[in-house]
């Protein structure tokens, strides 16, 4: 079996309660070094708070205003990438294929298929809940090499 590396981002801790620690994790895009960054709107950075879960005696270890890593299993990152973006796809092009032919009119068939995603992303916050338990984060202490 392989060893495989967490997805890491840097975060800082804003609230201590035993059994959680949120953080807030500052996601950036991935054009740090691109020309263009300045006329693209999807150059922002933008603040998460992520909820982790931990035995209280673990998260003692921990301060609030401190800058921790928070991890990811890989194996979770790919689920997550599957349920946010994979599937939502495909099931607009389905739908986008089905209703074009049903349809014979594009711009019915395009508002059909989106609102096909609607009953999707309901269902994914009715599943909320599940999934948080599934997507399981973890911290490491921050130091400039990690």
């Amino acid at each position: 079996m392989q060893n495989y590396h967490p997805i890491k981002h840097k975060g800082v801790i804003r609230s201590i309660v035993p059994g959680r620690i949120e953080v807030e994790v500052i996601v950036e895009s991935a054009c740090g070094n691109c020309h263009a960054k300045r006329a693209c709107a999807l150059a922002e950075a933008t603040h998460k708070i992520v909820e982790i879960d931990m035995p209280p005696a673990r998260s003692a270890l921990y301060s609030i205003g401190e800058t921790v890593n928070v991890l990811l299993k890989p194996a979770q990152g790919h689920v997550a990438l599957f349920y946010g973006y994979l599937l939502p796809l495909v099931l607009f092009l389905l739908a986008l294929f089905f209703f074009t032919a049903y349809f014979q009119n594009e711009l019915k068939a395009g508002l059909s298929a989106l609102a096909t995603l609607i009953p999707y992303y309901l269902l994914l916050m009715v599943f909320q809940r599940s999934m948080k338990k599934f997507f399981s984060f973890d911290l490491e202490k921050w130091t400039p090499t990690t």
